[in-house]
């Protein structure tokens, strides 16, 4: 028996390559979990594809546990009907999916969530769909554009596109793509409806600066962004002061992934209205400011928390922080004891802290698990904890109670185990 939750989902359409036939199929699942899991429950392989079509696409419906051919979808108009009828969710994954494939799939009205996967040289057939191909998905009433690991194709006119066209983008990932982060960001800051983004590939300060400033209307509408640049030459510490004088609407902010180590005093105390002339982000609730390596944050940032700057926190991770103390952190957890502190991750807060002891350890000390600890946190927090940050962990186990942890299972953090967008870009 589904959740009411997983009951609740749009039907979905899966554009694929699938090892057990010979074509790309487009795929309804309903929501109901498979046994082992997995997101979508797989066809019965018992079950023949119907009759490809020039576009090397067939259709599939599946309600419950009967699969059926799609028989009408022989033509490239029928492909169009069982999509628009059936979903508002597609997921495509390159394969031999052709440009006259996405340019049928872009004539489907009712797709409002899509997600493209695994444009990547060199696989096995190469991926055959264009960054020019893509720019027809503007033509759907997208709400939600999800972009994995798609390194073979140039996505940055797509992208441009689809900002300056699409009335209704909310939500957009960028992960593991090649893309020209400076022209899709300037093009992103027109977009007034874009809440969420997830930046998870190469961006310079100056792609930040734009993606803030360069819509001229002096407020970004963004309200939740992670910033994952990763590259040494990708953005740094810079782009926390181009977020903060202009996205006073932020609720969530993860910037674990700028490059030089991380966030710096500097940047953290512009999000806090701390820097004169900066007027921060003074709705912040979910802040990450921790590092794959070891953080430059100091004390001064907490302080400043301690004083009551950005009141509205409710998470603050500092993970890799290691010039932060365990006592100026325990000092924070008493002034502001609602505030849940992600002080541990593999590079953070040593297993040792499960008895309430925060001390910094090297990166090697720790296993690829991702611990967070939760400081005085009660049942409420608790609560936070599991959406937050950003959607870290979210369908793993909390021990609740004072000094508790938070252990994610280390899946694919995109989507929830009910294959929702998190909570901060819902």
């Amino acid at each position: 028996m589904p959740s009411a939750a997983a009951a609740a989902q749009p039907p979905v359409l899966e554009l694929h390559e699938n090892a057990t036939f010979t074509t790309p199929e487009i795929r309804w699942l309903d929501a109901t979990p498979s046994p082992t899991n997995e997101p979508w429950a797989p066809l019965p392989a018992a079950i023949k594809p119907a009759p490809a079509t020039p576009l090397g696409l067939s259709v599939w419906q599946r309600k419950g546990r009967e699969a059926l051919a799609a028989t009408e979808a022989a033509s490239d108009d029928g492909i169009v009907r069982a999509v628009t009828a059936a979903a508002e969710r597609l997921l495509v994954h390159m394969g031999e999916v052709t440009d006259a494939g996405i340019a049928v799939l872009s004539r489907c009205s009712s797709v409002k969530q899509l997600e493209l996967r695994w444009a990547v040289a060199g696989t096995v057939p190469p991926s055959r769909v264009s960054g020019e191909a893509i720019v027809a998905l503007a033509n759907c009433p997208l709400a939600t554009l999800h972009f994995d690991c798609c390194v073979a194709i140039d996505l940055t006119e797509a992208i441009v596109a689809i900002a300056e066209r699409t009335r209704t983008l909310r939500h957009l990932t960028v992960h593991e793509c090649n893309v020209d982060a400076e022209a899709a960001m300037e093009a992103l800051s027109h977009c007034v409806t874009l809440r969420t983004l997830e930046w998870h590939t190469h961006a310079t300060d100056v792609a930040v600066w734009e993606l803030a400033h360069g819509g001229g209307s002096g407020t970004s509408p963004l309200e939740c962004v992670r910033l994952h640049t990763y590259q040494p030459s990708g953005a740094t510490d810079d782009a926390l002061l181009a977020i903060a004088s202009a996205c006073a609407n932020l609720v969530t902010l993860d910037a674990a992934g700028l490059a030089r180590g991380g966030a710096r005093e500097s940047g953290v105390l512009a999000l806090a209205g701390q820097i004169d002339g900066v007027r921060g982000c003074p709705r912040l609730r979910h802040l990450e400011v921790g590092s794959t390596h070891a953080s430059p944050l100091t004390e001064r940032v907490v302080a400043a928390l301690c004083d009551g700057a950005l009141p509205q926190l409710e998470y603050l991770g500092l993970a890799g922080c290691s010039h932060v103390s365990a006592a100026a952190v325990e000092r924070l957890a008493a002034r502001r004891p609602a505030l849940v502190i992600g002080v541990g991750s593999e590079r953070g807060v040593e297993r040792g802290s499960r008895e309430g002891e925060a001390r910094p350890c090297s990166p090697a000390a720790e296993d690829r698990t991702r611990l967070l600890w939760a400081l005085s946190a009660d049942a409420p927090s608790a609560k936070r904890l599991k959406g937050a940050p950003a959607g870290k962990g979210r369908g793993a186990g909390f021990l609740e109670g004072k000094g508790g942890l938070f252990e994610s299972d280390g899946r694919d953090e995109s989507y929830d185990s009910e294959g929702q967008v998190p909570a901060c870009a819902a």
